[in-house]
């Protein structure tokens, strides 16, 4: 088990929404911090990648990342991106 982040479109939030049940995709991505919003992440806590991965088997735009390697930032970095300012609990 470990903690994952996963990374998805803007335009697949409400379906990601739907297949976790919750409002998990709400911290909003962008190249440079300010919206429009282009992806969203959200972090799975002590989860089994095997297990909850097939959920998401029909989000072409998922990204997944492992917290055990990667921080906050280096998946910022990975993939270009910056926090907005929609769905930051720190702005």
């Amino acid at each position: 088990m470990a903690h994952w982040r996963l990374v998805i479109a803007s335009s697949d939030q409400e379906e990601c929404n739907d297949i976790t049940g919750d409002e998990m995709f709400t911290v909003g991505l962008s190249a440079s911090g300010e919206e429009p919003v282009t992806h969203y992440w959200c972090g799975i806590i002590q989860a089994r990648k095997d297990e909850f991965v097939p959920l998401f088997s029909a989000i072409s735009s998922l990204q997944l990342f492992s917290y055990d390697d990667y921080t906050g930032q280096q998946t910022l970095d990975d993939i270009g991106m910056k926090i907005t300012n929609e769905g930051n609990p720190h702005a």
